[in-house]
Formats: structure tokens, sequence, C-alpha cells
């Protein structure tokens, strides 16, 4: 074997052992690390490795993570400092570390992102959990409190309205002189609490007047002399005062040198009394107890429905606002036409009272109700439903009858129901009286008025109607020179008009044949034609073209005969 084929060998297995790959590509360009013939082995190994060795130290600088937390990091400084002078082996190096810490970094964003989520997902949970605990303790809490604040108060355990509580109220009746009729019948009133043996304080000379006993109740102080009940002599306690709680203020003196009203800072404050000063009317009052903590629970207790009572009496100031707008709304909302009725000038008048607005408060659902079926009413005329206008009116009478309302809300609600009956009158007999009404529409509107109670009313309306319109077909006849011819085209208009009103009449009416009233207004106008004829022959002979006319008249009435309508009796004047 030649020597050359010995060297090809040695190199090989050298590549082999260094792990040098080559350029496949290239088989002119050999790698600056391939060993070189002719060289030893060992020194191309040792060459090998401080080559590698110097191109990873001079990566080592810019591969430290601090390098690229730098704020005046650049990308293109980066590469242009690293790669300038960068030999091929180097610049495979620094791609293969760059794409491993690539890769770790990733994977390690990944697992970062995954825990965060988890980690995220959980707390979310907890500080849901948190709140909800965090809800709860705040609820207890304000139970808590309001117990700690209730430890203090009285709790009424007693309804007013129950029997135990009524017979305290009439024991106290029987022990307490000296108020008024009305103030143990009022059934909303209720003792809170009783402390005796207060001591009455002159302001002006602090001298002691009285011993007093002190009744708490839920609107009022009542100051009673102190004299133990008698059942021999039927010795009662005496009212002295009696104080609002609303118009009342009462605050502890604490010490001398905190009061600044004259009547309180002058006093002697011996150390085993505790003073309070009670503010009402413009009178100042002193009062003493013996127990500090008595006397700061009377404190409390007047306070705490003192508050109660400012509410409520808010309460009822926007309340009787509210009530009496709405009242006043509702009358006043059709002044123009209901002026002239006493019931609506003496509803205006009374409409601040309190009696009004109380009886009003009391029964305002079911006025409310009323006032609400008012404005269905005005609606349903607005817009023609007639049928729906009156079954409202028929429900409006039978409530109004029905229910148990103040008298002058009663009065007021009656004209007004008889206002809008009226005005429902009113629109139905205008349309009756038109002439070219037809049989189904004023037969509809007879039902109409005959379901509100004005059937009469209809017929008046039909008479008056064709009455007018019959006189003006025949006193519109041409005026004839021979009043022969005048007088027969005039009745014979007269009769054919007639029966068809009689038969317009039947079946508006819907009865078989003329009723009394439609007959005597018939014969009325007969009475009227005859009337007519009298008067047209007067000063002249009745000569043969006289006797001619009434002979052709008395045939015009046969259609009349017909329908049962005899009036030869009254024709028979006129021969």
């Amino acid at each position: 074997m030649s020597n050359e084929h010995l060297n090809a060998n040695d190199e090989l297995s050298k590549l082999k052992y260094l792990n040098v790959t080559a350029d496949e590509t290239s088989e002119d360009r050999l790698s600056p690390t391939r060993l070189r013939v002719g060289t030893s082995k060992t020194d191309d190994i040792y060459r090998q490795k401080r080559q590698t060795k110097h191109i990873m130290s001079k990566n080592e600088v810019f591969l430290n993570p601090k390098y690229f937390d730098n704020e005046s990091y650049d990308p293109q400084t980066y590469l242009n400092d690293i790669l300038h002078d960068a030999t091929e082996e180097e610049f495979v190096s620094l791609y293969n570390k760059l794409l491993r810490i690539h890769m770790g970094v990733r994977k390690n964003l990944e697992k970062n992102f995954y825990k965060n989520l988890n980690e995220y997902v959980f707390i979310s949970s907890e500080v849901n959990n948190l709140s909800q605990e965090l809800g709860r303790f705040n609820s207890v809490l304000g139970v808590l409190e309001e117990n700690i604040e209730r430890l203090n108060l009285v709790e009424l355990s007693q309804h007013p309205s129950d029997d135990n509580l009524k017979r305290s109220m009439r024991r106290l009746e029987n022990t307490i002189d000296g108020t008024n009729e009305d103030f143990w019948k009022n059934t909303s009133r209720s003792l809170i609490t009783k402390q005796g043996r207060w001591t009455l304080i002159n302001p002006k000379n602090q001298r002691v007047r009285l011993v007093v006993n002190l009744y708490l109740f839920n609107d009022c102080i009542l100051v009673t002399s102190s004299h133990p009940l008698d059942k021999e002599n039927k010795i009662k306690e005496q009212t002295l005062y009696q104080w609002n709680l609303i118009d009342s203020t009462i605050s502890p003196i604490e010490t001398t040198g905190r009061v600044d009203d004259d009547a309180t800072s002058n006093l002697d404050k011996e150390m085993n009394i505790s003073y309070a000063t009670v503010m009402c009317n413009r009178s100042i009052y002193v009062l003493g107890n013996s127990n500090l903590e008595e006397r700061d629970f009377f404190i409390r207790q007047t306070r705490q429905y003192q508050a109660q009572q400012l509410l409520e009496h808010t309460q009822k100031s926007e309340d009787d606002t509210q009530l009496k707008l709405e009242l006043e709304n509702f009358v006043k909302c059709e002044q123009t036409h209901l002026s002239s009725y006493a019931s609506f000038q003496l509803l205006c008048k009374t409409i601040d009272s309190p009696s009004l607005l109380q009886s009003y408060a009391f029964e305002r659902e079911v006025c409310q109700e009323l006032f609400e079926q008012f404005n269905h009413l005005d609606n349903y005329i607005s817009l023609r439903q007639y049928p729906d206008a009156i079954r409202t009116l028929s429900v409006l009478r039978n409530r109004l009858q029905r229910e148990r309302i103040q008298q002058l809300l009663l009065d007021f609600l009656m004209d007004k129901l008889e206002y809008k009956t009226g005005e429902l009158k009113g629109l139905f007999l205008h349309k009756l009286g038109f002439p070219g009404i037809g049989v189904t529409q004023g037969k509809q509107l007879i039902k109409y008025l005959r379901s509100i109670g004005f059937e009469n009313d209809a017929r008046k309306q039909f008479f008056y109607s064709r009455e007018n319109q019959l006189k003006q077909k025949y006193y519109n006849v041409q005026w004839e020179k021979d009043i022969s011819s005048l007088v027969t085209t005039s009745a014979f208009i007269v009769f054919r008009y007639m029966a068809h009103i009689t038969r317009l009449y039947t079946l508006m009416f819907e009865i078989r044949k003329p009723d009394p009233p439609y007959r005597n207004w018939l014969y009325c106008q007969v009475e009227n034609l005859v009337f007519f004829i009298e008067n047209q022959y007067k000063g002249y002979p009745r000569d043969k073209s006289y006797d001619e006319a009434i002979s052709k008249i008395t045939t015009y009435t046969t259609e009349l005969k017909s329908m049962k309508l005899d009036i030869t009796p009254i024709l028979q004047r006129l021969l």
C-alpha cells in the first residue's frame, strides 16, 4: 500500500474522532479545523480543543442573559459586535447556542404560562370565596352591631292592638289624672318605659321643685307628680307636663363647663345626681336622676322614638302632598264642565283639609280604581267605542252605590258620572236626529239610549226631528195660484211621509205596531195639517173645488189606515 493511501486513511479517522463536519457540496474547500496531512495526531487534537475553547470564551460575553436585559440593547449592534471578525465555525457555534437558548426560553415561557394560568384560576376562585366570606362577615357584623344597639332599647313584644297592651293602658288611665279626653283613646299610642323618682329642678334658684315620674310613650313624654296610688283615698298621679317628642329636645348635662345655657350653667350639681335638660315649646326644664345608667337609658329611648316620630312625620307630610296632588289633578281635570256642580265647589274648598286627605288615604286604592275607570270611560267616548263606554258606566254606577267612601268624594263622583252619562246621551240624541240616518244605525242608537235609561228621550228626539222634517216638506211646496192644488199637494206629501215615518219608527224601536206615544204624535201632526188647510181657505167660499180637494185628501189616508191608524175623525172637521 502506498504512502498516499495511508495518509488519506489517517486523515479520515482523525476527522471521525474529532466529530468535525465538512462541507459536502464543496470538495475543494477544507474546514480550518480539519487536520493536515503529515502533522502529528496529538498536536492537531490539542490545536482543535484550543480553537473551540477560544470560540466558546469569545461568545460567553454575548450569551450572558444580562447582556440582553440591558436597556441599550440593539440587535443590529449586537450582531455587528459579535460577527465582524467571526469565522464560519464561530458563526455556527453562536447560532447553535442562540438556538438552544431560544428553545429553552420558549419552553420556560410555555411552562410559566400554564403555571401562571393555573395559579390565576386558583387565586380567582379563592378571591371569589373570600369575597363571599367577607359579605357574610359584614352581614354578621351588621346584625351584631344592631343587636348591640338594641341592648339598650326596649323591644315591644306586643302590638298596640293586643289585649294585654290595652289593659295596661287602661290601668294607666285609672292611675293618672289631668290628661285630655282623647289621650287614652289613641290606639296607636303605647308605653315604652316608666322611670320614677326623678327630681324636677327650678333652673332659676337651682332648687328641687318636685319629685316626678316620667312616662315615655312612643309619641310623647308624660311628667306626673310622684304620688303613690292610695286605694282607700283614691289619690292619682297628676299630670304636670305633656311633651311631644317631635317638638322636644332632651340632652344630658355632663359637666358644668360644657353647658352654655343660662338656665343650667350655674346649676350646683351634686356628685350623686345626673342631670338632663328638656327643651320644649321655648321652655327649658331640668331633670335629675340619682342613677346615671337610668338617665342615659331614658335619653337613648327618647331619642330612638323621637327619630322614629320625625321619620313618620316627614313621611306623612310627603304622603299628604302626594295625596293632595293626586286628588287635585283628578278633581280639576274637568273644571270647565263640573264647575257648576255644588259637589265640585265644596271639594275644591276642602281639598287641603287633613280630614279629607286622611279619608282619601284610607280609601285611596278604591278611589284610584274609580279614577282609572273614569279615564277608560273618557277614552271609550273619544274613540266612539260606545258599547265599552256603556258597560263602564254601568260598572261605575254599581260600584258607587256599593262602596262606602267619604260622602264629599262620593257626591263628586256621582255628579261626574251623571255628567258623563249626559255627555253620552247628547251624542246619541244628536246622531238620532240626523235626517239621513239609516234603520240599522238608528236601532243601535236607541238600544244605547235604552240601556242608559233614556228611551223616552229617544222618542222625543225622534218625534221632534221628524216633525221639523215634515213641516219643511209640506211648507216648502211651491206656491200655487189655485189653493186647491196647493192643499192637495201638501196633504199628499204629509200622508206619504207619515207612512214612511211610521214604518221607520216601528223598525227602530222594534215594535210590531205604533204605540200610544206615536199615535198621539201622529194625530197631532194631522191636526196641524187640518189647521193649515183651514187657514188656506180662510175667507174663501167652500165651493165645489174645496169639496173635490177634501175628497182627494181623504183618499191619501189609505196607507195609514192599512197600518191601523184611523185619522178620519180628525179630517171630518174639514167637511
